[in-house]
């Protein structure tokens, strides 16, 4: 480590373990972002906004569904329960093997990762993880794009208001927040309907109104409450049910729209490592298809960008960019090698972090689309606020990690194998890395 250069902070060993002492240790952040006075009036309100909204943050924490523990046993089970992935523990030989009691893969470790690149032995990283939390994803884009704020006229952005509203209601709200705002709506519909009602007729009950009201809506049926004869509708009252009756059906079409907008919208397929690692040849990343067994991929194209502290951006030419198809059985390892004219970007003196982007097709016909970027120690040393970010989560950021191998996912069973399969891949290795002996 050059001198100067800092370590991760230490996490607490309840949420995410690390596999050696030694943690990556950063130097504490100032408590309020500092504010220059030459910054602008909307600089200023940006950051005495972002303090608030921290302290907000630590006092609801708690109603936060994000920071809730996750209950590991319910969640196997209630997989289980569903058909979907939950197991856990080392693989044995099927039963029609001749000793299913003993793994014989134990030490035909085949290193399919690439010659060089992974490593069956060795010191796990200090600065490695040992499982992934896959909050991190979700969080290491919301970093990069609250690293910036925007300030002037928003609209003249905006190409249309109907579109950016369809765009927030299919795109950016949850399910549950879309479904509590089609149950609130509908609510405020029947209400405001009911209100309207009882203030032209005072002389009848606001219930008898509420009951006209829920079966404009087809919410109130004389099976349930009963029929009884009573006073013939004004034309007001039917002019208003019919309206509400209206305004009901659109409410459902458009509900509709949007749940099967969301359901057409394509779901991730694909994840990168939460860290990369480089050695004194190859910059090596990993990415991994999330439902092995059920997913491939085609036409596949992968791009790598090294960015130095200054801002200056280098393509970085990968000796496997393009794949005509991978089945996602295990992790993939895209390698970089290092050249003269690349070290003089990817160094601890100068860069930054690294970006990679993933698009392909998967066997169903959906486009797939990933992205990782992973910061430097020297950048993460003096961009307290991205640390914080993803402290605040119990974890560390995306790490670039120098003098480091893979640990080795692949093994093979010993030959003769009379039925398949042939290898075993562990997941857990996905994300451990090692220090290099040479190192």
């Amino acid at each position: 480590m050059e001198e100067g250069e800092s370590e991760f902070t230490p996490l607490s060993p309840t949420r995410h373990r690390r596999t050696s002492a030694t943690t990556l240790n950063l130097p504490p952040a100032p408590a309020t972002p500092p504010v220059d006075k030459n910054f602008s009036a909307a600089w200023q309100k940006h950051h005495a906004h972002e303090e608030v909204g921290r302290k907000k943050k630590t006092k609801q924490s708690f109603f936060r569904f994000s920071t809730w523990p996750r209950p590991q046993p319910f969640r196997r089970q209630l997989r289980k329960l569903l058909g979907l992935s939950y197991q856990t523990g080392a693989m044995l030989h099927p039963k029609e093997w001749d000793d299913p009691k003993k793994p014989e893969y134990d030490n035909n470790h085949i290193g399919s990762d690439g010659i060089g690149v992974t490593e069956t032995t060795g010191e796990p990283h200090e600065d490695g993880r040992d499982k992934i939390d896959t909050r991190i994803y979700d969080i290491n884009d919301r970093v990069f794009m609250d690293m910036f704020m925007s300030h002037g006229d928003a609209m003249s952005l905006s190409l249309s208001t109907a579109e950016d509203l369809w765009h927030k209601l299919t795109m950016e709200l949850s399910m549950l927040s879309l479904l509590g705002l089609e149950v609130c709506v509908e609510a405020a519909i029947i209400l405001f309907t009911s209100l309207l009602l009882y203030v032209a007729d005072p002389d009848s009950s606001f219930s008898s109104k509420l009951l006209v009201s829920l079966s404009a809506v087809r919410l109130s049926t004389d099976a349930i409450f009963g029929w009884a004869e009573g006073p013939k509708s004004s034309d007001f009252e039917v002019v208003v049910l019919l309206a509400t009756s209206w305004i009901h059906w659109l409410l459902l079409n458009i509900a509709s729209a949007v749940i099967v907008s969301r359901a057409l919208r394509p779901l991730r397929q694909v994840i990168f490592a939460p860290d990369v690692v480089i050695n004194d040849t190859h910059i090596v990343l990993r990415m991994q298809v999330i439902r092995p067994g059920h997913v491939s991929l085609s036409n596949v194209n992968l791009t790598l960008v090294g960015v130095t502290r200054t801002g200056a951006w280098k393509n970085l030419d990968m000796e496997m960019s393009m794949l005509p198809t991978w089945s996602g059985a295990g992790p993939f390892s895209v390698k970089h090698k290092l050249t003269e004219e690349s070290r003089a970007f990817v160094n601890p003196e100068t860069l930054g972090n690294l970006m990679i982007s993933m698009s392909a097709v998967d066997n169903y016909g959906c486009a797939v689309n990933a992205n990782m970027r992973y910061y430097s120690r020297g950048l993460l040393s003096v961009a307290h606020g991205i640390k914080n970010r993803f402290k605040e989560k119990g974890m560390n950021p995306p790490t670039v990690l120098w003098d480091a191998s893979w640990r080795d996912s692949y093994t093979m069973h010993a030959p003769p194998n009379p039925r398949l399969p042939m290898f075993a891949i562990d997941i857990n290795n996905f994300c451990r890395s090692i220090r290099n002996k040479q190192s």
